[in-house]
C-alpha cells in the first residue's frame, strides 16, 4: 500500500499522526465525547441511541432510536427529526417489532421467540428460512441450544409447507 503513494513499507512517502478527534475513535470516541459533554458542560451534537419519547412519530415512546442528540451537562437531548415516510415508518416499526421478540426470547428462554424474530425480519423470506436460520445458530453457538432448554424450534408457528 504505502508503494502506491511513493514510499515503500518500511518509509512511507507521508506520516500520518493518530487521529485525537472522538469522531474517528469509534463506539470509544462517542463515549469520550458523551462523557466530556457532561462533565464539562460542552455542548455537542451527536448520532446516539436514545430512547423515542415521541422524536419519531409512530414509534413506540419506549423504542430506542438512533438520532441526532444534543449532549451537555444535563443529559442526552434527542433533537427533532422529520418525520419518515409510510414505508420508511413501516420497515422501523417491523424491525422494532424483531428486536423485542429477539429481546423477549433472550430473557425468557423462548425458542420460539427467536423464531418469531427470525420470521419477521424483513431480509428473512419465510418461515422455513427462519427455522433453518435459527437451527444454524443454535448448531453453531450450544450457548443458544442450552438458554432454549430443547423447546422445539417449531413451537408458536405453523408447520413448514402451511
Amino acid at each position: 500500500m504505502a508503494e502506491a503513494t511513493g514510499g515503500t513499507q518500511d518509509e512511507p512517502a507521508h506520516h500520518h499522526e493518530a487521529s485525537v478527534d472522538p469522531a474517528d475513535q469509534g463506539y470509544a470516541g462517542v463515549a469520550l465525547g458523551v462523557m466530556n459533554a457532561i462533565t464539562r458542560n460542552e455542548q455537542a451534537t451527536m448520532i446516539l441511541n436514545v430512547r423515542n419519547r415521541g422524536t419519531i412519530a409512530g414509534l413506540p415512546d419506549d423504542a430506542v432510536v438512533e438520532v441526532p442528540t444534543l449532549v451537555d451537562a444535563n443529559g442526552a437531548h434527542p433533537l427533532s427529526v422529520p418525520a419518515p415516510s409510510l414505508h420508511q415508518l413501516g420497515l422501523m416499526a417491523q424491525v422494532k417489532e424483531v428486536e423485542r421478540h429477539a429481546i423477549a426470547a433472550a430473557l425468557t428462554g423462548s425458542e420460539s421467540e427467536a423464531l418469531l424474530a427470525f420470521a419477521l425480519h424483513p431480509l428473512v423470506e419465510s418461515v422455513p428460512t427462519a427455522r433453518a436460520l435459527l437451527r444454524g445458530y443454535t448448531a453453531a453457538h450450544p450457548q443458544l441450544a442450552e438458554l432454549f432448554g430443547g423447546t422445539p424450534v417449531d413451537a408458536g408457528l405453523a408447520p413448514a409447507g402451511r
